[in-house]
């Protein structure tokens, strides 16, 4: 159908099918006026017009109808056309008649009546029969199959922050190496000596703090100077030799 804006002119081509049967919005392009179109509508045939789709319409050659024949329905199949050899007439029963026919009535309580199951075919010889297994309380409990045992747990890894109790408390202790131990003796004596200078040169006040000690403190001076006196003559006397 063509659309033509009712403000600049501006004429359009679009498809029927776009513009739905209550109509639309349509905005043109050009100037962007909005407008609301309706559907197109088929102009009425005229009385000319009418005659001749009637008249095209009566000449047209019509399919004559070929009789197909109906497939007869399940359970039907006693029931069919004139039987040549048996001199009898059946009636063709349409599916609805049939399903409006009484059913064959059912068993006095009402109840439905199972099939009786078709004759098992007979086994050949050497195969064993099958037995029949009484249903309701008489009917034997089913074997049980024997419960599986239960996987073994994982031991969970020991902790590194526990305590190991598989440790001997009576053993040794562990050797330290030769390093660490020749490193503890150096570091003991280098302790020794930088507590003895100290004493040694720190004297006067150790003896006014501690009034008690300065016995000790005393012959501890007299013994290291008198050190200090032998030490002095030996290297005196081994200089003058050389």
């Amino acid at each position: 159908m063509r659309l033509k804006c009712p403000s600049c002119g501006a004429e359009y081509e679009v498809a029927a099918h776009l513009i739905p049967q209550g109509g639309r919005h349509v905005q043109c392009t050009a100037c962007h006026t909005r407008w609301f179109v309706n559907p197109a509508q088929e102009p009425e045939p005229s009385e000319d017009r009418i005659i001749e789709r009637l008249e095209a319409w009566s000449s047209r050659p019509r399919p004559v109808p070929v009789p197909v024949p109906q497939p007869a329905p399940p359970g039907t199949a006693g029931r069919g056309a004139e039987d040549p050899d048996s001199g009898e007439v059946f009636v063709w029963e349409s599916p609805a008649a049939a399903a409006e026919s009484p059913a064959p009535a059912t068993a006095a309580s009402g109840t439905a009546t199972a099939e009786a199951p078709a004759a098992a075919a007979p086994l050949p010889p050497g195969v064993p029969q099958p037995r029949a297994v009484p249903e309701g309380r008489d009917a034997p409990a089913e074997a049980e199959d024997p419960a599986e045992p239960a996987p073994p747990e994982p031991t969970p890894a020991r902790s590194a922050s526990r305590l190991d109790l598989t440790v001997d408390p009576d053993a040794p202790p562990p050797e330290a190496p030769a390093q660490s131990r020749f490193a503890k003796g150096l570091a003991s004596v280098l302790a020794v000596f930088v507590l003895a200078l100290a004493v040694y040169n720190f004297h006067d006040l150790i003896v006014a703090r501690l009034p008690q000690a300065a016995p000790a403190i005393d012959a501890y001076v007299h013994f290291v100077d008198d050190l200090r006196q032998r030490l002095a003559e030996g290297l005196a006397a081994i200089i003058n030799r050389a």
